[in-house]
């Protein structure tokens, strides 16, 4: 492992390219299999919440070009976000991926039945 995958202060996971060997160790060690190698680059890749633009403020691109409007980014520590008062008014709705593991996800889905 070269350490080329960390977590950053937001929680977000994050696989820096100059550190990257693509020795692939990370697409096997990834819970989520979010993971994925880039042949053309021959390094290991994975959503990065679109950093460059959290980074500044802005919304990731997955939430600002959602057809259904039903993605939502912000601080969940932040009782007046928006994301904070989803999570609050459903929250017998709220699960996040592989609860299982207790590895602390930063990524939470509402069930759509109650």
């Amino acid at each position: 492992m070269t350490g080329a995958a960390f977590i950053n202060d937001d929680g977000i996971v994050i696989i820096d390219a100059d550190q990257c060997s693509g020795c692939k160790e990370c697409i096997e060690a990834c819970p989520y299999g979010a993971c994925y190698y880039n042949k053309e680059k021959q390094i290991v890749q994975k959503c990065d919440m679109c950093l460059h633009l959290v980074t500044d403020g802005d919304m990731p691109n997955c939430v600002t070009n959602c057809p259904g409007l039903a993605r939502f980014f912000g601080d969940i520590n932040n009782p007046e976000s928006t994301v904070a008062k989803i999570l609050k008014e459903n929250e017998d709705r709220v699960f996040t991926d592989r609860e299982d593991l207790n590895t602390k996800p930063n990524v939470y889905y509402l069930s759509v039945r109650k």
